[in-house]
């Protein structure tokens, strides 16, 4: 697992390069608050659950395919220990972060079940109603307050359980980019 979050967080860094536009604030009201956090505990599900991905609604888990036209990706990186491959994702020919799929022996990587992801600024990512512009404030109220912060990162879960980590821009403290792995 260490080896997964470091091949995340490597992966992050590269998806960020240049990823610094900012856009039009929204008001801390429009956070939505589900079931991410519920009796205190953060859900992995619940907060996946209403995503949105440049304007289009995510359900996760999915498959590739299930994600729409539009989506697509570079040929993957296998790691057959792991049980994963890694890859470029794009959305329109635009580079919107890193995904990581279910290793297939078949090749059909449309069908792969999503295990992980690393969404950009250009993903114009939308977690729980969390975006690029939301404040510290608005994701403790969306995910709660049971989270662990260092450096610029904001985790909630734990890689077994599933982990969401929000990278935080360190001049204007938003959100930069979106980690999430599913549990295994």
């Amino acid at each position: 697992m260490k080896k997964l979050m470091l091949t995340l967080i490597a992966a992050a860094m590269i998806a960020c390069v240049g990823c610094s536009e900012k856009a039009e604030s929204k008001p801390e009201s429009e956070a939505v608050t589900t079931s991410a956090a519920e009796e205190g505990k953060f859900d992995i599900y619940g907060a996946v659950k209403n995503m949105k991905i440049c304007g289009n609604d995510v359900s996760l888990p999915c498959t590739f395919k299930e994600l729409g036209e539009g989506f697509a990706y570079d040929t993957p990186i296998e790691d057959k220990n792991a049980n994963w491959m890694f890859t470029t994702f794009r959305y329109n020919g635009e580079d919107i972060g890193v995904i990581y799929l279910e290793l297939r022996d078949d090749g059909k990587y449309d069908e792969s079940q999503i295990v992980s992801m690393t969404l950009n600024s250009r993903a114009e990512a939308s977690v729980n109603g969390i975006t690029s512009e939301s404040t510290i404030e608005d994701i403790k109220k969306a995910f709660g307050e049971d989270c662990v912060q260092s450096d610029m990162n904001i985790d909630y879960g734990t890689e077994s359980d599933g982990l969401l980590r929000i990278l935080m821009n360190s001049v204007t403290n938003t959100p930069q980019n979106f980690t999430i792995m599913l549990p295994r």
